[in-house]
């Protein structure tokens, strides 16, 4: 079982070892697909790989150490109706979750999206959402 979350870290939480202690703890795998910091806080975008039991104890042993964590479900909304094929989003996004096919249609690979939006903002035809 997997779950996609974002971990917001606070700053004066950024010192502690608690994403390490807590894949220790709970033996559940985590992979790290996007990371950002700025002054305020420091927010990691990763699956958590394992049981739910697992993935259920990983979420309430951060946010009980005051972590901030958001669910991941849907990340993006793609309208096969409304996409033209241009590529426009393809050359855009940095890591192939857009793809031609041999046949020159657009391909989505959720598993791959980091959530910058590239293909949301640039799209010619709006075929793209973002559901947060």
């Amino acid at each position: 079982m997997s779950k996609r979350v974002i971990l917001q870290f606070p700053m004066n939480l950024s010192k502690d070892p608690l994403l390490s202690e807590t894949i220790l703890k709970t033996g559940a795998t985590f992979n790290i697909i996007k990371t950002e910091i700025n002054s305020t806080k420091a927010e990691i975008l990763g699956d958590v790989i394992a049981s739910d039991e697992k993935i259920e104890e990983f979420i309430r042993i951060l946010k009980r150490r005051g972590v901030i964590i958001k669910m991941i479900d849907s990340v993006l909304l793609f309208s096969r109706n409304a996409c033209v094929d241009c590529g426009l989003c393809v050359s855009l996004c940095p890591t192939q979750a857009l793809l031609l096919n041999k046949d020159f249609t657009l391909k989505l690979e959720l598993d791959n999206c980091i959530l910058c939006q590239k293909c949301v903002v640039n799209c010619p035809v709006r075929a793209f959402k973002y559901q947060a």
